[in-house]
């Protein structure tokens, strides 16, 4: 995405088959330098937000109340937003590093209830295993900010459409799509460099 390589590995197949498909055209074949290296590790059963899930070196320092670290490494143990979830961000042979562990309760849900229950974590996932490291990316070195709006295309420049969730951006969107030269360009988020727009695909 704009340039931006990112390799994902996961010990999930079907998680790693549903981000390709996601990416659609996006996903390629592995960098062999890329950009971002992300990993993700799933799991099912219960949870344990104290347990550090990934591996370490040496004594980490506390930060805070659910957070670990050293100069190298920031452990974020409970996002508190989002049960399950544990992350871990580092800098490793002037690459980014970011793992991902999330603990799935497969016992929430049974049949094909526990199947789409499933799969709508693995949508959510996408946030911290693509998007948020290709947009820190972006703003740590472009200066690209990410704003949660909807944007056209348009003769004149782009048209964008903020506010919160809910509140209409996509049906503007596709309303405003019936006039003439009007095209969308990103649905949900766009980076912007202060002067120009770029879609979030």
């Amino acid at each position: 995405m704009h340039g931006v390589k990112l390799n994902l590995r996961c010990n999930e197949p079907a998680l790693l088959a549903y981000a390709r498909a996601h990416l659609g055209v996006l996903a390629g074949r592995a960098a062999k330098q890329p950009h971002i290296e992300v990993e993700c590790l799933w799991q099912t059963g219960a949870w344990d937000p104290e347990a550090n899930p990934f591996p370490s070196n040496g004594e980490l320092n506390v930060i805070g109340k659910r957070m670990q670290g050293d100069a190298g490494q920031l452990i974020w143990l409970n996002t508190v937003r989002k049960k399950g979830l544990q992350l871990r961000f580092a800098r490793e042979d002037d690459r980014l590093f970011f793992q991902v562990a999330y603990t799935f309760d497969d016992k929430k849900k049974k049949g094909v209830e526990a199947q789409d229950y499933r799969y709508k974590k693995f949508f959510s996932l996408m946030s911290y295993l693509v998007y948020y490291p290709i947009s820190w990316y972006l703003e740590s070195t472009r200066g690209w900010a990410v704003v949660h709006a909807s944007a056209l295309r348009g003769e004149n420049g782009a048209v964008l459409i903020a506010g919160l969730g809910g509140v209409g951006k996509t049906t503007t969107c596709v309303a405003l799509m019936k006039e003439a030269g009007m095209a969308l360009l990103s649905e949900n988020l766009v980076y912007t460099d202060g002067v120009l727009v770029y879609p979030c695909i």
